[in-house]
């Protein structure tokens, strides 16, 4: 009789241990699974920040101006596997390769934008993982100028 007594309360703490132990493996193997199978989202969501940020600068640049003289706009041109910063037509170019990887959907994207910082011409651009196949969308908002971009699945 001591030993049926002694056998339940023993079992169910064991179950409870492998319970805790099998959770905590499914948990680190869902944390961990991401990192390991998408490595070149990373790289994409990565150019995808830079070129947002490069384009909120240019918006930034034709809001104020740039120059004393607010003469100075700046226009924003994505190629197939670069963009270029440019001021006016006859000034200083800049321009930035993407990664190897990573290119734009379309051969050639213009964005320039307003003093009030609306957008004057393109307002979507989708960059693509050419070894993937993963997309991710930026958007300017024609009403508020607002840049947003998204994951696309």
């Amino acid at each position: 009789m001591d030993t049926r007594q002694l056998k339940g309360p023993r079992v169910g703490a064991l179950l409870v241990e492998w319970v805790i132990t099998i959770g905590l493996v499914i948990l680190i193997a869902t944390l961990t699974m991401p990192m390991m199978t998408t490595p070149s989202r990373y790289t994409l969501n990565g150019a995808t920040q830079e070129v947002v940020c490069m384009i909120k600068k240019v918006q930034l640049w034709s809001m104020l101006g740039h120059k004393s003289n607010r003469l100075g706009h700046m226009t924003f041109v994505l190629h197939k596997n670069k963009y270029t910063i440019a001021e006016d037509m006859y000034h200083h170019t800049v321009d930035i390769q993407l990664p190897t990887s990573i290119e734009s959907q379309r051969s050639l994207t213009t964005i320039s934008f307003s003093a009030f910082g609306l957008p004057y011409d393109e307002t979507e651009i989708v960059l693509l993982d050419k070894e993937s196949g993963e997309k991710n969308r930026i958007w300017i908002s024609v009403q508020t100028g607002r840049i947003r971009w998204e994951e696309i699945h």
